[in-house]
């Protein structure tokens, strides 16, 4: 994966977090000023979870699946 940013002139990092407030307030900030932006692959309604969860399991997604409560 980092190789292929490289060549797409673009940075690759992977992280793995443990729950902290301070730290999540920090990536909220990041997102709410454009700083850091989180592709979204598709928005499913909880009715339709099952297909959110096939669009994971079929490791095709290119980036995070949403299933939206109450939306």
């Amino acid at each position: 994966m980092r190789r292929a940013a490289a060549r797409a002139g673009l940075g690759f990092e992977f992280f793995l977090m443990e729950p902290n407030g301070r730290e999540l307030q920090e990536l909220v900030a990041l997102v709410d000023s454009g700083a850091l932006t989180l592709p979204i692959d598709g928005r499913f309604p909880l009715d339709d979870y099952a297909a959110a969860f096939e669009r994971l399991e079929s490791r095709r997604s290119k980036g995070k699946v949403i299933v939206e409560i109450g939306a």
